[in-house]
């Protein structure tokens, strides 16, 4: 017959105390020095800088030679209704999936339907309402 050993017991016999179990997820691998193995220990990714730079030059100038282009990105005024002096804006919010390029879709909010949202202009002092 096997002796069952409590789990106190045994961690004591591992040498192991609670203090110690409670600790050890807030350590990482450069806290441990040299006993964690290298092939599992976590390794800091290099970043090429260049190819990041690249990439965002890249998106830069395709965003500027579509300026203009898209009517709805680039000139949607938000409709309005009057009632008496004041201008009246009714607003929608909603959740959505949004193809910043082909291939790739990011979820964002949508102010009456588009990304971004419609653009409210205001007469001088004139009152406006937003609902």
């Amino acid at each position: 017959m096997t002796k069952k050993i409590e789990r106190r017991e045994f961690l004591k016999k591992l040498g192991v105390g609670a203090g110690t179990l409670s600790a050890a997820p807030l350590m990482n691998a450069s806290t441990l020095g040299n006993s964690v193995p290298a092939e599992i220990a976590p390794r800091q990714q290099e970043t090429d800088w260049q190819e990041i730079d690249r990439a965002h030059e890249e998106k830069v100038q395709m965003f500027l030679a579509n300026v203009g282009t898209d009517e709805l990105f680039w000139n949607n005024k938000m409709a309005y209704t009057m009632d008496g002096d004041v201008k009246v804006f009714e607003i929608t919010c909603s959740n959505i999936m949004w193809a910043t390029e082909e291939g790739n879709e990011r979820p964002a909010f949508a102010y009456n339907g588009t990304v971004p949202g419609p653009e409210m202009s205001r007469d001088g002092n004139r009152r406006t309402e937003r609902i």
